[in-house]
């Protein structure tokens, strides 16, 4: 990978990239827990396959997360538009179409007197880590 380290997996956190059984994945989640005989063990949940767990002090080859990018989440449909009266706080039904808004915010006015809206778009982003040197595939484990 070329910008790898050997970490103990006390280490390790979100977004790190981990060489596990000869497959690099991606660290959802680090928590720690201890065995049974009293020690600190890692377990390391990742974006595919199954949980790891481990002693802390286990060497792992990592490649730290890099920088934080959002991106468009697709996932949870399409943007949408509402408007809100800042006056009395009715509003108008969510749309997909933000020329939709117009002709309720023209009722409201005519029925209410009321002629200032709060403008609300709503659509999803992630954020997720950009590891040194692009991006990378997962391996199902």
């Amino acid at each position: 990978m070329g910008d790898e380290r050997r970490w103990r997996a006390v280490m390790v956190g979100t977004g790190d990239r981990v060489r596990v059984a000869g497959h690099w994945r991606t660290v959802k989640g680090a928590r720690t827990d201890r065995f049974l005989t009293g020690g600190l063990a890692v377990i390391l949940d990742f974006e595919r396959g199954r949980p790891v767990r481990m002693p802390a002090t286990s060497l792992l080859d990592v490649v730290p997360r890099g920088d934080w990018v959002v991106v468009e989440e697709t996932a949870g449909g399409p943007p949408t538009y509402e408007l809100e009266c800042t006056l009395c706080g009715e509003f108008c039904q969510p749309t997909n179409a933000p020329s939709e808004r117009g002709p309720w915010a023209l009722d409201h006015t005519g029925r209410t007197g009321h002629d200032i809206f709060r403008a609300i778009t709503t659509s999803f982003l992630r954020v997720v880590p950009t590891p040194p040197g692009g991006a990378f595939n997962d391996a199902s484990a």
